[in-house]
Order: structure tokens, then sequence, then C-alpha cells
């Protein structure tokens, strides 16, 4: 991991559209998080369940924890 940027995505299903995005952020060695809110998601990186729908913003701040 490069250690100066990261990217937290919030997922609530919407996993068709992020699992590229991730993918390809991964593949360029970015730090990248996943808060799942919704308990669909399935794909790469650091994935965090939320248990349920916390809302994007409270997502957001689980995921830069």
């Amino acid at each position: 991991m490069s250690g100066d940027l990261g990217v937290i995505f919030v997922n609530h299903h919407s996993e068709e559209l992020i699992t590229p995005r991730v993918d390809r952020l991964l593949e360029a060695g970015l730090d990248t998080i996943v808060v799942d809110n919704s308990g669909s998601y399935r794909g790469a990186g650091r994935v965090i369940d939320a248990g349920g729908n916390l809302g994007f913003g409270a997502a957001c701040n689980l995921g830069e924890r």
C-alpha cells in the first residue's frame, strides 16, 4: 500500500457499480476500504460490515477509523 492515499466506498446494494472501481484501485496499490451498509458486498478490498444501514456520513466515519 502506498500510505499516501486511501479510498473509502460506502456500499448499499451498489456492488455492481463499485466492484470494478475497487479492483482498479487495488491494482494501483491504493488502500481501499468498503463499508458495507447492506451486507451484500462480496468483492475485494478491506471490507467493514456496518451491521445495517448507518447512513453515508456515519459509514464514512466508520471507514476512516
